[in-house]
């Protein structure tokens, strides 16, 4: 595929995920190569970031698409050289969705799998992560 015909689908991908992330009032935070990051704050927390995860792979059907939410402390503020400043996150929680992203399909830590979730169960997997055993919104 060409470089612009990737960079296109990227977009739309995108696109699609940042929409989704704003109507269950997460933060859309950055773009990185064929990731994206972002994060939900506040009341039921939880239960928004599934039922966005949900969402995503519902409007997206990406066969390799995968999403890894991780509960804890972040780190939000401005990173970077002065003329490149952009507001982002890091911290212990962060780099733990990262490495799960590893996985396919919509994974959770153990943290957030023993929270509440609207009545979404978590099975184990063999890779001490866990997923929903529903995956529609």
């Amino acid at each position: 595929m060409a470089p612009s015909a990737v960079a296109a689908w990227m977009n739309g991908m995108f696109f699609t995920l940042t929409e989704v992330l704003r109507q269950f009032d997460g933060v859309p935070v950055k773009y990185v190569g064929d990731g994206f990051l972002g994060f939900f704050t506040g009341a039921d927390f939880a239960g928004r970031s599934m039922r966005a995860a949900l969402r995503a792979r519902t409007l997206l059907a990406e066969p390799n698409l995968s999403i890894a939410l991780s509960r804890g402390p972040i780190y939000l503020g401005s990173i970077g050289h002065p003329d490149y400043v952009t507001p982002d996150i890091l911290g212990a929680t962060v780099n733990t969705a990262f490495m799960m992203l590893r996985a396919d399909g919509i994974v959770v830590d153990a943290g957030l799998a023993e929270t509440e979730v609207d009545g979404v169960r978590f099975r184990p997997r063999d890779d001490g992560l866990f997923e929903p055993e529903e995956t529609t919104p």
